[in-house]
C-alpha cells in the first residue's frame, strides 16, 4: 500500500496524492470534499501540507492487528475504510451540529416573525456567514484554517457576531450589496449567531450524553462477560476436584 501510495519515492504524499488514493481504492465518504479535508488535517500533523508515508501506515497498524486477533483477513481498502471512520468519528459530529444547528436558528427567527420580510429579504447573507466563519473559513495570515480547527473557530466568531464585535460584519457583509440590499435590521444578524452558538452547545450536551450513555452500556458489558468467566482461582480447583473424583 505504501509502495502505491508513494510511487515516487519521496517519503510523503500531497492533497492530490491522498485524494487519488481515496478514488482508486474506493472510500465511501458521507460529503467527500470535507471528509478529505479533515482526513488531510489530521493526518498532516507537521503541518507542511503534507503527509508522511510512515504517518499514513502508522494510521492502520491497530485495525489490522483487530482482524488479525479475530482471525480476519482484511482487503486494504476495508483497512482504509475502518480506519477513516474511526478518524472522521468527530468531525463529522461536529459538520452535523453545525448543520443542523444553522437550519434551526433560521427555523426559530421564522417562528418568533423576525426572520424574512422583518430582518431579512433574502438568505444569501446567511450562506456567505457560513462560508465565512466556517466552511472556508480564513486565519490572519489569509489561509484557509485547517478543517481541524473550524469548528472552535465557528464558535468563537458567533459569539463576536452576537456581540457586534466581529469584523465580519463591517468588512465583508458591509462590502457586499447582496447582502446590505438582503439585511433590514442588524440585529436581527445578531440573534440569528446568538441561536446557532446557543444552538450547538444544546447539540454537544446531548451527544456527551450519549456518548456518555453509551461508554456505561459498553462497561456494563464488559463487566457482565467477565462475571460470566470462572475466575483464575476456580479455574485451578476445578482440575483438582476432577482428579479427586477419579481418584476416588
Amino acid at each position: 500500500m505504501s509502495q502505491r501510495a508513494d510511487s515516487e519515492k519521496k517519503g510523503w504524499i500531497n492533497r492530490v496524492e491522498f485524494t487519488q488514493i481515496v478514488k482508486t481504492y474506493e472510500i465511501p465518504l458521507k460529503d467527500a470534499s470535507m471528509d478529505i479535508d479533515a482526513l488531510f488535517d489530521i493526518l498532516d500533523t507537521s503541518r507542511e501540507k503534507k503527509i508522511t508515508i510512515q504517518t499514513f501506515v502508522d494510521n492502520f497498524e491497530s485495525h489490522i492487528q483487530s482482524a488479525k486477533e479475530m482471525g480476519h483477513i482484511l482487503e486494504i481498502a476495508e483497512v482504509m475504510k475502518a480506519a477513516f471512520d474511526a478518524m472522521l468519528a468527530e468531525p463529522r459530529a461536529q459538520r452535523n451540529r453545525v448543520n443542523e444547528a444553522f437550519l434551526e436558528a433560521h427555523h426559530r427567527m421564522e417562528q418568533e416573525h423576525k426572520g424574512f420580510g422583518v430582518n431579512f429579504w433574502g438568505s444569501t447573507w446567511r450562506f456567505r456567514l457560513y462560508e465565512d466563519l466556517y466552511s472556508a473559513a480564513r486565519g490572519p495570515d489569509g489561509a484557509v484554517l485547517p478543517y481541524t480547527s473550524r469548528y472552535t473557530h465557528l464558535k468563537e466568531r458567533l459569539a463576536a457576531v452576537a456581540r457586534g464585535k466581529d469584523p465580519w460584519l463591517s468588512g465583508p457583509a458591509a462590502a457586499d450589496p447582496q447582502i446590505q440590499r438582503e439585511v433590514g435590521n442588524w440585529a436581527g444578524v445578531r440573534q440569528f449567531c446568538a441561536e446557532w452558538l446557543a444552538l450547538l452547545a444544546r447539540e454537544e450536551e446531548r451527544d456527551a450524553g450519549l456518548a456518555r450513555r453509551a461508554a456505561e452500556a459498553a462497561a456494563a458489558r464488559a463487566a457482565l462477560k467477565a462475571a460470566s468467566r470462572p475466575s483464575t482461582a476456580e479455574s485451578r480447583v476445578l482440575p483438582k476436584a476432577a482428579a479427586d473424583d477419579t481418584a476416588g
